[in-house]
C-alpha cells in the first residue's frame, strides 16, 4: 500500500489570547500570556485561568464548546482556501470531558452529540471521529487525521482539539493538587503546578498526491506513536521510559533518528513530577552534542485539557516554518541536570527541518507528533 504524506496546508487556532494566527505567535515571541485572575462563584486553589474572551463562561458549556470548535474550524478551513465541494471530508476532533462533568448522571446528552451537530453545520459529508484521551485528545486526533491521509481513505481531514474550562474542572484540578497556588513556571525550579485554559486549534490535511488543491503549505505530519505508562490515573511512570517509548515509535514512524530533531515542543504543564518525567525522557534520548532546542506554551496558553496537543502542534508548525522560537514564560531558573528550555526568544532567524510536539496526559497516555518543513 503507497502512503501519501500528509500535507498542512490550513490551520487556526481560538486561544485566550486571541484568534488570530499571526497575531497569537507574535504573542508568544513576545512572552505575552493569556492567563488572568477571574472572580469565580466558586472556591478554587487559585482563580487564575486562561479563558477564550469572545465566549462568555457563563454560557451553557455545550454551547459554548460547539461555538469554539465551529470558529476554529471555519478559519482553518479558510486559512487553507480549499473548495470542500464534492470532496470526501474527514472530521476528527479531541476533547477530554467537553462538557459532560456538569451534567447529571440523568442527561442524556452524550460526549459524542455535540459533534454530530457540529459536523450538521458544516455538511461535512462522513461522520465525525471522537478522540477522548485525556490531555492527549488533540495529538491523538491529529495521528489519526494523518493516517488517514496517508491510507489515502479521505481526500481531506480537518483534525484538532477542542476543550472548555467547566466548573467541574476547575474544582477538580484544584482539589487534586494539580493546580498551581502561584503561576504555571514549566521546568523551572520555583515550579509548583499548572493553571487551565481553555481553546481549540485545527489543521487541514490533504495528501501529497493532491498537490493540486494547495494553495499554501505550512509544513507536513510525518510520523505519530503513542504509549501508556500503566501507572496510576493521574500519576505518570517516574522512569520517563514510556515518553522514551512513545518518541522512538514516532521517531521510527517518521524515518527518522534522533539526531536529526532539531527543535520540541515540550508538554510543559508546570507540575513537579510531569515536568522531571518529561526531561528526564529527554536526557535519556537526546544525549548527543547537538541537542534540540525545548519550548513550551502553557505558561502563555493555559493547560487547555483536550485542545492541548492540537495547539501545540500549530506553534510547532509556525516556529519550523518561521524559523523562531518561543521563550518559555517565567523560566527563570530552569531545573538542573537536564535539558535547558528556550529562555529567550530566538530572534536570530534559525533553520529547522524536523520537529517533535509531545504530550502527557492522565491516564498514562503519551503522544508524540513528528513534524517536517
Amino acid at each position: 500500500m503507497v502512503n501519501y504524506k500528509p500535507l498542512v496546508v490550513g490551520m487556526a487556532w481560538v486561544t485566550a489570547l486571541g484568534n488570530s494566527l499571526e497575531g497569537v505567535w507574535n504573542s508568544l515571541l513576545c512572552g505575552e500570556t493569556g492567563i488572568k485572575t477571574y472572580s469565580f462563584s466558586f472556591k478554587l486553589k487559585n482563580n487564575l485561568a486562561a479563558l477564550v474572551p469572545d465566549i462568555p463562561f457563563a454560557l451553557d458549556s455545550w454551547a459554548r464548546l460547539q461555538k469554539l470548535t465551529l470558529d476554529c474550524i471555519k478559519c482553518a478551513v479558510n486559512d487553507s482556501h480549499i473548495d470542500l465541494k464534492g470532496k470526501k471530508v474527514q472530521l476528527v476532533v479531541g476533547t477530554s470531558f467537553g462538557a459532560s462533568l456538569d451534567y447529571s448522571e440523568n442527561c442524556q446528552v452524550t460526549l459524542y452529540d455535540w459533534l454530530i451537530d457540529v459536523n450538521k453545520v458544516l455538511g461535512y459529508n462522513t461522520q465525525p471521529v471522537l478522540v477522548s484521551t485525556s490531555c492527549s485528545s488533540g495529538s491523538d486526533a491529529i495521528a489519526m487525521g494523518a493516517e488517514l491521509i496517508r491510507s489515502n481513505s479521505v481526500d481531506i481531514c480537518i483534525c484538532g482539539g477542542a476543550d472548555i474550562l467547566t466548573q467541574s474542572k476547575l474544582m477538580a484540578h484544584s482539589e487534586l493538587g494539580t493546580m498551581s497556588p502561584t503561576m504555571l513556571k514549566a521546568f523551572d525550579k520555583t515550579h509548583d503546578g499548572t493553571i487551565l485554559g481553555e481553546g481549540a486549534a485545527f489543521i487541514v490535511l490533504v495528501n501529497s498526491q493532491n498537490k493540486h488543491l494547495v494553495k499554501k503549505q505550512y509544513g507536513s505530519i510525518v510520523g505519530s506513536a503513542s504509549s501508556n505508562d500503566a501507572s496510576g490515573f493521574t500519576a505518570p511512570d517516574l522512569t520517563g521510559q514510556s515518553v522514551v517509548m512513545a518518541i522512538r515509535r514516532c521517531l521510527q514512524d517518521a524515518h527518522l533518528d534522533h539526531t536529526q530533531v532539531e527543535i520540541i515542543n515540550a508538554h510543559g504543564s508546570g507540575t513537579v513530577i510531569n515536568d522531571t518525567v518529561e526531561l528526564k525522557a529527554y536526557n535519556a534520548l537526546f544525549q548527543s552534542q547537538k541537542k534540540p532546542i525545548i519550548f513550551a506554551t502553557k505558561g502563555n496558553l493555559g493547560h487547555t485539557l483536550g485542545a492541548t496537543g492540537a495547539m501545540e502542534v500549530v506553534a510547532l508548525l509556525l516556529a519550523i516554518k518561521m524559523g523562531k522560537v518561543p521563550p518559555v514564560y517565567l523560566l527563570d531558573s530552569p531545573i538542573s541536570d537536564y535539558l535547558v528550555p528556550a529562555q529567550k526568544n530566538i530572534t536570530k532567524k534559525a533553520t529547522f527541518q524536523n520537529g517533535l510536539s509531545i504530550t502527557l496526559g492522565f491516564g498514562g497516555y503519551n503522544t508524540c507528533i513528528a513534524v517536517q518543513k
